[in-house]
């Protein structure tokens, strides 16, 4: 358990360092698109973005309970994400916005101990990823 919870601590505090680190050109605007008043989001970083959704769509449309799996796949993902962002300014700002919770959940996930306490998270996880499709390009 100690060991479990160790290496859980030691990803999330190298995903935050990650994440305070990596994010130092301007690849994407700093203003919201106006057409679609939608924030634009780097390239290299979409793809990560991309499969982790689909992972959770995947998850929940074989109403696979295998949670544990999930939590590591989409840790991969965002881990992917974060070494991918040279965002900056507005658009980067919002990004961290709606990412921070959304590592959160992720830890919470990974810390869950059976699919009844997951479950929830997991419903938490998809309505995040709404709201990414909502905010950003």
């Amino acid at each position: 358990m100690c060991n479990s919870f160790s290496k859980y601590f030691l990803s999330a505090a190298l995903s935050f360092m990650i994440l305070l680190t990596a994010c130092n050109s301007n690849s994407a605007p700093e203003h919201e698109n106006k057409a679609t008043k939608k924030w634009p989001v780097n390239a290299e970083m979409k793809p990560h973005i991309s499969k982790a959704q689909e992972q959770l769509t995947v998850f929940l449309d074989q109403q696979d309970t295998n949670f544990s799996s999930l939590a590591q796949e989409l840790e991969v993902q965002n881990t992917a994400l974060i070494e991918s962002c040279t965002m900056k300014g507005a658009a980067h700002d919002a990004l961290h916005d709606w990412l921070y919770p959304h590592m959160q959940l992720l830890g919470r996930l990974s810390k869950a101990e059976n699919y009844e306490q997951a479950r929830p998270i997991i419903t938490q996880l998809d309505s995040s990823f709404l709201a990414y499709r909502k905010q950003f390009q």
